[in-house]
């Protein structure tokens, strides 16, 4: 418990002060949100039902209660259920715990208006996965049920995924957001939608540095012709991690007036 409180006083402060809150062993604690990036996400949506199918340690659920009227947190492992119900009576939260699969839980729930996940990135071995589908739970087969059960659907995936593959696989995505933190790539979010249509739009966010948000359309990004500098202006600039997560270059140049050095380089340069 000693070691947990010191892991997460910068991660999740507001919980490692909290003296009467238990915690699990050191991976699950690893894995689990900062709460810089639980607070953008409790932010995007709100309702009055919601479900994580991947509970984990709760940070996730505990933030994205605030926005709902109930939750539900869905975790395989008792041991973290076991810790889930203390916490949460703890934090006077309304979810109610479930120790079971995302499978089965999808199999029986009712009607929601957000249901998200986060699933595991290694496989039965403990390597790393590299495809959407070879995450645990696939995501990939689950989308249409997790359409048919809620409005919205909030898919996290880690920043070392590939986005555009993401997109090739995963229907109905209405938004991306390509989450940094301190100029640091934590999380790709997906929001998928019943009804969504056209573009996909891709938000570029930098918490903890004041910096604004980018929005572009990957059509919005191909349609533009690159202009390269002919001489080394004033300044030099490096786009932040979101922005090159995302792959916003030729929009980014020709939004802030600046002029990239070579194709293959990601720098730009300006007068001012």
């Amino acid at each position: 418990q000693i070691e947990a409180r010191q892991l997460l006083q910068k991660k999740v402060p507001s919980w490692s002060a909290n003296a009467e809150l238990w915690f699990p062993p050191r991976l699950s604690l690893e894995q689990c949100s900062s709460e810089a990036t639980a607070l953008y996400k409790a932010a995007l949506v709100g309702g009055d039902t919601f479900a994580d199918l991947t509970g984990g340690l709760g940070i996730d659920s505990w933030y994205l209660s605030k926005g709902f009227k109930h939750g539900h947190y869905v975790e395989l492992r008792p041991e973290l259920c076991d810790l889930a119900r203390h916490n949460f009576d703890v934090l006077n939260a309304d979810i109610e715990v479930h120790n079971e699969s995302a499978e089965d839980q999808l199999g029986h729930c009712q009607v929601l208006d957000l249901i998200y996940i986060d699933p595991a990135r290694r496989d039965l071995y403990g390597r790393k996965t590299v495809a959407v589908s070879d995450c645990t739970p696939d995501v990939v087969q689950l989308q249409d049920i997790m359409l048919e059960k809620a409005k919205t659907v909030m898919v996290k995936l880690s920043p070392m995924l590939d986005l555009h593959q993401a997109l090739m696989v995963l229907h109905k995505v209405k938004e991306v957001h390509v989450v940094a933190v301190a100029n640091e790539c934590k999380e790709l979010l997906l929001l998928l939608q019943r009804d969504a249509v056209g573009p996909v739009y891709i938000h570029c966010v930098n918490l903890l540095t004041g910096q604004e948000a980018v929005e572009f359309t990957k059509e919005e990004e191909d349609a533009i012709s690159l202009c390269l500098a002919d001489t080394i202006g004033k300044y030099l600039y490096e786009p932040n991690a979101a922005l090159m997560k995302a792959g916003c270059f030729k929009a980014l140049a020709q939004r802030y007036g600046v002029e990239k050095l070579h194709k293959n380089s990601n720098l730009y340069t300006s007068d001012h």
